[in-house]
């Protein structure tokens, strides 16, 4: 018997158990094939989803608190953009917050905030109007949820920026929120960006848009924005190398205002401060101004001022008075008079407790006859731009069309300072 015989004979005799196989491998190959186009489409819907919510928008300039808005023009003037494929930048201001319509009492909670201009609209290449004084854009989705319509008065409340970390004493606890009264103009379908997002969503994006200039006002950040959207002239893939080219840009065009630093020359003591909106200086930027002065052969002096509830001494007592901590030698150099006892850390700061005439020891107090700044300070020579930290890109699936952080930028208002970083991002097709 040859082989093909015995091959024919086999199928024949269990033809009942060859076709059951026959049609669990067709099944499986059926099932499989199916979830792969399922999975495939579920992913290009997600990712055509993403990038109609992007619009134009191919890179993002993005800080934890506000910069320049005029930073967005300089960096478009830079003699590089144009010339590294990039077209347009768009400045605005981006939060978080929450709506109420007025008639009926619906809220919404959650919603994206932006303050935006005509510049928005240009950079999309859009018609829309935008919105001017105390008018409201509403996206589809958040307008059906509210059951508000054109001309409707909406209460959008947004939490008020503060530098200053809110468990701080130098904190407000009051009026920590605006409320902005407004009317809606009209609704805005996904196509007319009124789903727009930086951020990577299933779910519909509930958007509201007002006028840029209002939000800055209410917000007290006049000139100010948090947010730059960046496209690039051809609709190629971004590069590593534009993104590249775009943070030297950045660190061309930004400012110590930019990064909420001030520097400045202090009349006593021959030395120059470094401040923070914050108030306090965080280790990375100390670090980098010791760094600094130490190329420059300059000493550093930190500084820390804060407030104490109270100064007693025996039944007397003063409440809320601020304390300055030095180090040793930083007192003993500090001029507060004239003449040689200023040399020596006397004259009108007096000595007190046990240490060596002219410093402090451990357990020693000098109090002052002279009123001080409340600014904390730290006095030391930095560089007129300080290293900007670019955040590199993070890693996402291939297919996802950005790579984000998972939260639009917020001002720092529950947390310490971290260190004075304007990042930048990049969409990944």
């Amino acid at each position: 018997m040859t082989t093909a015989q015995l091959l024919q004979r086999n199928l024949t005799y269990f033809w009942r158990t060859n076709l059951a196989v026959i049609a669990g491998v067709a099944i499986a190959v059926a099932v499989l094939a199916g979830a792969l186009l399922v999975g495939d489409s579920v992913r290009g819907s997600l990712r055509d989803l993403f990038l109609q919510r992007l619009g134009n928008t191919d890179h993002v300039v993005t800080s934890a608190g506000f910069f320049r808005e005029q930073l967005a023009a300089d960096i478009q003037n830079h003699e590089e953009f144009a010339r590294g494929g990039f077209a347009a930048t768009a400045p605005l201001i981006a939060l978080e917050g929450s709506i109420t319509d007025e008639a009926s009492g619906r809220l919404g909670t959650g919603i994206r905030v932006y303050g935006v201009d005509e510049r928005f609209w240009a950079f999309h290449g859009q018609q829309n109007r935008a919105p001017l004084n105390r008018e409201i854009l509403v996206s589809d989705g958040l307008a059906r949820e509210l059951g508000s319509s054109a001309g409707d008065s909406l209460l959008l409340r947004v939490q008020k920026p503060s530098e200053i970390p809110a468990e701080s004493l130098h904190s407000k606890k009051e009026d920590l929120g605006r409320t902005l009264r407004l009317t809606m103009r009209e609704s805005l379908s996904s196509a007319a960006l009124g789903e727009f997002s930086v951020q990577p969503q299933q779910s519909a994006t509930r958007a509201v848009f007002v006028s840029l200039k209002l939000l800055q006002k209410d917000l007290e950040q006049e000139g100010s924005s948090n947010l730059i959207l960046i496209g690039e002239a051809s609709r190629t893939p971004t590069t590593s190398d534009k993104s590249a080219l775009l943070q030297r840009i950045l660190r061309d065009k930004t400012s110590l205002k930019d990064y909420g630093l001030t520097l400045r020359t202090l009349d006593e003591g021959g030395s120059i401060s470094l401040e923070h909106d914050s108030k306090l200086v965080n280790d990375s930027l100390a670090e980098t101004a010791r760094q600094t002065a130490g190329r420059l052969s300059m000493r550093v002096t930190p500084v820390l001022s804060y407030l104490a509830n109270s100064i007693a001494s025996g039944e007397r007592s003063i409440p809320y008075s601020l304390v300055t901590a030095l180090d040793e030698e930083s007192f003993a150099a500090m001029r507060w008079g004239d003449g040689e006892k200023g040399r020596r850390g006397e004259g009108a700061m007096g000595r007190r407790g046990g240490g060596e005439k002219g410093r402090l020891g451990d357990d020693d107090v000098t109090p002052s006859d002279r009123p001080v700044s409340a600014s904390p300070r730290l006095p030391v020579p930095v560089s007129p731009r300080p290293p900007v930290s670019p955040s590199p890109r993070l890693p996402v699936s291939p297919r996802l069309p950005v790579s984000l952080s998972p939260r639009l930028p917020a001002p720092r208002s529950s947390s310490t300072n971290g260190p004075p970083v304007i990042s930048v991002f990049a969409k990944a097709i």
